[in-house]
C-alpha cells in the first residue's frame, strides 16, 4: 500500500479518538418538576463529564451521589428493579476494546505490509466493537426510558440509606414527576462509525492502487 494510503488510514483512525472523547457521546434529557437542576447536561462528551465532577455544587453532588449508590446497590429498591447492570458493564468493555482496536488501526499499515487485508479486518473489527458499543447501552437505557423505574423507586430506595432521608424528601416533594426521555449515545458515536468507514475505504483504494501498479 503507498504510503498516502498508510498517511491517510492511519489520519483517519487518529481522529477517532478525540471525536471520542471530545464530541458529544450522550444524549440524556430529563423533564424534571420545579426547575430541579443537577447540572448534567443533555449532550455530554466524556471530557463533559470528568469536568463535571468539579463544576457541580454540594447540593448536586449529594443527590446524584444517593441516585449512583442505589442505582449499583443490588440490596437498594432500585436495584433490586434495575437487574440489567450487566449490559452497563459490557457497553464499557465494548468501549475500551473500540479504543485499543483504533490505536491499533493507526499503526497497522505500517506494520503489515505484505498483508494489507489485516488491518481492513481489523477496522472490520472496530465497527461491530462499536456496533455492539450502542446495542449494550440502548439495553441498559431501556428500563429508564420505558417507564420501568419511577422517581418514587429511585429517590424512595435511596433514601432510606442516605443521611437526612434526601431521597424520602424528594420522593414527597415529586411523586413520580420525572421521566428520561432520552437516553443514548450522540454525535461521538456516529462520527466514530463514519471515520471507520473512512479508514476502510482508504484501506481497499490503497490495495487496489497497489494491484494497479502491478
Amino acid at each position: 500500500m503507498k504510503t498516502v494510503y498508510k498517511v491517510l488510514s492511519s489520519l483517519s483512525a487518529i481522529a477517532i479518538l478525540p471525536a471520542l472523547f471530545f464530541l458529544p457521546l450522550l444524549r440524556f434529557k430529563m423533564t424534571l418538576p420545579m426547575n430541579l437542576d443537577l447540572g448534567i447536561r443533555e449532550y455530554s462528551s466524556v471530557f463533559d463529564m470528568i469536568r463535571m465532577h468539579t463544576s457541580r455544587t454540594e447540593e448536586q453532588n449529594k443527590l446524584l451521589k444517593t441516585l449512583l449508590e442505589a442505582l449499583t446497590d443490588p440490596n437498594s429498591e432500585l436495584g433490586k428493579i434495575f437487574t440489567n447492570r450487566p449490559w452497563l458493564y459490557a457497553f464499557l468493555v465494548f468501549f475500551c476494546l473500540t479504543v485499543l482496536i483504533t490505536l491499533a488501526l493507526a499503526v497497522l499499515p505500517y506494520l503489515t505490509k505484505r498483508r494489507p487485508w489485516i488491518p481492513l479486518a481489523a477496522a472490520g473489527g472496530g465497527f461491530v466493537s462499536a456496533l455492539l458499543m450502542n446495542f449494550t447501552f440502548t439495553r441498559f437505557a431501556k428500563p429508564l426510558l420505558s417507564g420501568m423505574i419511577g422517581l418514587r423507586s429511585v429517590l424512595g430506595g435511596a433514601g432510606a440509606g442516605s443521611s437526612g432521608g434526601l431521597g424520602g424528601l424528594f420522593t414527597d416533594m415529586l411523586g413520580s414527576a420525572v421521566s428520561v426521555d432520552q437516553l443514548k449515545l450522540s454525535f461521538a458515536y456516529e462520527i466514530l462509525l463514519a471515520l471507520l468507514a473512512v479508514y476502510a475505504v482508504v484501506v481497499i483504494a490503497g490495495i487496489a492502487a497497489k494491484k494497479n501498479a502491478k
